[in-house]
């Protein structure tokens, strides 16, 4: 990655604030694999990060091979959506909150139109790219409200409650439930000792 960079994007790269705010956007990963997802999905711009990506490429890579074995076809994309449980998730998988509110529009409208006109159902709910504090702000949500989504699903990690504003519902890993790698329920089986032990 460093042979491809400019010497200020090094700099960035190697920053304190950078190591920070990716440790908070990519909480499950190595300090060095976070500070690389977030210097190529917040620092750099489109263009610089599609450069990236295909000098980083391996050239033998049989792209169209990666995408049959990886991505839904249309029949996938019909089935899901014919259940009522197809939602969007940005066209070029930006994190919305660092673009001009006109360019969420257009990466939100762009996604929902597209999948609209491949399944006949128009999507009314989007997860939002990366979901952390970096990626979605309120302007972000009033632009999925504004494109008609009513529920919108962060990475903020904790339960909902009757409360919640569906625009920015919470969602666990499966690392953050109990016996997880990284439990932030607590266990089903420690609940029911207490439950038992403390009076009422």
């Amino acid at each position: 990655l460093r042979e491809v960079l400019d010497p200020e994007e090094i700099l960035v790269f190697d920053s304190p604030d950078l190591a920070n705010r990716a440790t908070q956007q990519y909480r499950y990963d190595t300090d060095l694999v976070s500070g690389i997802k977030y210097f190529l999905n917040f620092v750099l711009s489109s263009e610089r990060r599609d450069f990236i990506a295909e000098h980083c490429l391996a050239s033998d890579v049989d792209t169209r091979a990666f995408a049959r074995s990886w991505y839904m076809e249309r029949a996938h994309l019909c089935e899901i959506a014919s259940s009522g449980s197809l939602g969007i998730h940005g066209h070029r998988h930006q994190p919305l909150a660092v673009l001009p509110y006109d360019q969420v529009i257009a990466q939100i409208e762009t996604s929902r139109d597209c999948l609209e006109q491949m399944t006949g159902q128009k999507p009314f709910a989007i997860s939002y790219p990366y979901g952390g504090p970096c990626a979605v702000s309120l302007l972000v949500r009033q632009a999925a409200k504004d494109c008609g989504m009513s529920i919108g699903i962060t990475m903020k990690r904790e339960v909902n409650d009757h409360s919640a504003d569906p625009l920015m519902l919470s969602r666990l890993d499966t690392v953050d439930v109990s016996r997880g790698a990284n439990p932030i329920l607590p266990d089903p089986d420690q609940q029911r000792v207490c439950t038992k032990v403390m009076p009422g």
